[in-house]
């Protein structure tokens, strides 16, 4: 009786064991933009089962992707990334060189476009397929060549940001950024520019200059300075107000000097 016993359980635990390396391997390794191959697809899969993944149409890894079932699992063998380069680059005004123009494109394939007639770029513009899609090796942009900005004037003494690489043309929407390179200097103009769809900058040109200081600073009706006036004051230096008896200050109490302006509104308002 105990012998027989002792067989039924061995059985019964053995059932069990299947079954848990059955559940383990229930639920399939997730490949992005892939399937299980139909040459190892199973309604269910026991250990030492091997799947392969098929990647989607439009498509393609550089190897298959593989995996084991266990009693833990599936196992990973290779993994490979399903990437696609089929969906080309968007260049406005721009189609791809016959020379670089296949049906199908593999990771390493470059690709160059050419402009539209009427349209022109800097350096070829150019794009190379990797594992993640594709990477734009030069960007460029095909444009008119009348609606090109011209570029800002040498200065030694300002810093521009946003111009293009190896001399490329500055497109319509382009923009570039400008600061004063060193101290005691201030930017005159808009620290922005924008390139228009007719070749022209929104506005002029930025300079940097010595700011200009202030005289006495303005008199404040029912009001005066907390300190003795000065008959000259340097730019960012400011003075404090205040009222006399009987009468607040509105606004902040400070009048500063501003390239030669002083800056700041308060009044003296009597008390109610």
């Amino acid at each position: 009786m105990q012998l027989s016993l002792i067989f039924l359980l061995l059985q019964l635990w053995g059932n069990v064991a299947v079954s848990l390396s059955q559940n383990a391997c229930l639920r399939l390794p997730d490949v992005p933009h892939a399937h299980v191959s139909e040459e190892t697809k199973k309604s269910e899969y026991q250990q030492h089962d091997v799947i392969h993944f098929t990647c989607e149409p439009g498509y393609t890894s550089y190897e298959t992707s593989k995996y084991v079932c266990t009693h833990e699992g599936w196992l990973t063998v290779r993994q490979e990334t399903c990437y696609s380069c089929s969906e080309l680059p968007d260049v406005p005004h721009a189609s791809i060189s016959e020379e670089t123009k296949k049906a199908e494109y593999q990771e390493g394939d470059i690709i160059h476009f050419t402009c539209d007639p009427g349209y022109i770029s800097g350096p070829t513009i150019k794009y190379v397929c990797t594992s993640t899609g594709w990477l734009a090796v030069h960007r460029g942009a095909c444009y008119f060549p009348a609606s090109s900005c011209d570029a800002p004037p040498a200065n030694g003494g300002i810093t521009v940001k946003g111009l293009p690489e190896n001399d490329d043309p500055i497109v319509p929407d382009h923009i570039l950024t400008f600061s004063c390179d060193g101290p005691g200097t201030i930017l005159v103009g808009s620290s922005v520019l924008i390139c228009g769809k007719d070749g022209r900058w929104d506005k002029p040109f930025p300079s940097c200059r010595v700011p200009a200081g202030c005289g006495i600073p303005p008199r404040l009706v029912n009001g005066f300075t907390k300190t003795t006036t000065k008959h000259h004051y340097e730019h960012d230096e400011r003075v404090e107000y205040m009222c006399k008896s009987h009468y607040v200050i509105e606004g902040k109490p400070f009048k500063t000097c501003n390239n030669g302006e002083w800056t700041g509104e308060m009044r003296c308002r009597g008390k109610s």
